[in-house]
């Protein structure tokens, strides 16, 4: 569904600002890629920053910072009416983002520019996308026309195919102040549970004697959704350690597959969902460690 961009509106959530900071300097440097997936489970505040990123790369101004807020692209695209700004989006619920869509966007895109500078294309909500029209922007991600910048908006990376997740740089915006970073406790807990050999009773007891109180629970299973989620794209895009990579997280690759790191992300987030509707903890955990389990045995 194609909707009209509206004004640009860069909130004043930290993590915002960092993301913003650094796309200025790409900018800068002429650095921005042709395509990015911008990760949160907050869509409007994902959405506000894709449109602050769109000002950004159409910004006419020749000095200062950008947007500048004052050159006619600026102007038009605070203003909701900048022809080269384009935004689709799903009809609301899974698989309600269609083929039809991309399409579009895809025979649009190899139009030139209303303005000269380039175009934007921003796909809000895209975990709705159907797995056909993921692959049809396959082609779109692979070969962009010059000029062309795509801003894919999803809740979770993970809802996606690899194939999408691979063509894109990722922008994690987080969803809330504890799911910005993942903190040891998460790797520890991720490493032990995937280490057990025994039987499902230690595994469930050691899940279990994890019950921490409500806040910290939501730092600890907000560190593992996220953690879970990288660990699946490492797993399916097959990326070798560059260096860069802590061993860590090459433990948890050897130890657990594709298929248990996509269930526990989903398993996380609903326990996630769960404990802000203050679900009991205890409860939530056995649950929990549960479906862990389930993941951790279920056979290809």
């Amino acid at each position: 569904m194609k909707n009209a961009s509206r004004g640009i509106n860069v909130t004043s959530n930290v993590k915002n600002k960092k993301a913003a900071e650094y796309f200025r300097k790409l900018e800068a440097g002429g650095e921005i890629s042709h395509a990015y997936l911008i990760e949160g489970e907050d869509m409007e505040r994902s959405m506000d920053f894709a449109r602050f990123a769109a000002s950004l790369v159409l910004c006419e101004a020749k000095s200062g910072e950008k947007p500048c807020g004052k050159c006619g692209s600026c102007v038009k695209a605070a203003n909701d009416n900048h022809p080269d700004i384009t935004v689709f989006a799903s009809a609301g619920g899974r698989s309600s983002f269609h083929i039809s869509d991309i399409r579009e966007m895809r025979s649009d895109a190899y139009v030139v520019a209303n303005e000269g500078v380039g175009k934007v294309y921003i796909l809000s909500d895209a975990q709705d996308m159907t797995a056909q029209a993921q692959n049809a922007m396959l082609k779109l991600l692979e070969e962009p026309p010059a000029g062309v910048k795509f801003f894919i908006l999803a809740r979770r990376r993970e809802q996606l195919l690899p194939t999408v997740i691979s063509r894109c740089q990722i922008v994690n915006l987080g969803s809330s102040e504890y799911d910005a970073e993942i903190p040891d406790e998460a790797y520890d807990a991720m490493t032990k549970l995937l280490a057990i050999s025994g039987t499902r009773f230690d595994f469930f007891s050691y899940f279990i004697s994890l019950r921490p109180k409500r806040d910290a629970a939501l730092i600890l299973l907000g560190g593992m959704r996220n953690l879970a989620g990288q660990l699946l794209v490492l797993k399916t895009a097959k990326t070798k350690n560059d260096g860069t990579r802590d061993e860590r997280t090459d433990k948890l690759l050897r130890l657990g597959s594709a298929r248990f790191f996509a269930a526990a992300s989903d398993e996380l987030a609903e326990a996630i969902s769960a404990a802000e509707g203050n679900a009991n903890i205890n409860a939530l955990f056995t649950a929990l460690a549960f479906a862990l389990w389930s993941a951790k045995t279920e056979k290809a």
